[in-house]
């Protein structure tokens, strides 16, 4: 006779958006990574190794935090104005996630 295993709900992962300050589920943002590399991009799929900074998929929260510099805070280096550009470009065609 095999007992029915009880599994135990899984923990809900939230982060906060560098822009707004909104602490919201970790699927419902863009994270903007730093690989080991020093290269900084764009993590739609949310599992790129490195550190992170998270943005909700608003384009004033982007506006607000590259103007804060926050994102550039988080990661620890300075981030380029193009890739703003293109995660502005993501947001406003609604490739949110994959």
């Amino acid at each position: 006779m095999v007992k029915n295993k009880i599994r135990p709900k899984r923990k809900i992962i939230r982060r906060t958006c560098t822009g707004c300050g909104k602490v919201k589920e970790k699927k419902e943002m863009l994270r903007i990574v730093r690989t080991q590399d020093g290269d900084i991009k764009y993590d739609l799929i949310g599992k790129i190794s490195g550190r992170g900074a998270y943005v909700c998929y608003d384009i004033g929260c982007v506006e607000s935090a590259f103007k804060k510099k926050s994102v550039s805070k988080t990661l620890k280096k300075d981030v380029s104005k193009n890739l703003k550009d293109d995660i502005i470009n993501i947001i406003s065609k609604g490739e949110e996630k994959i």
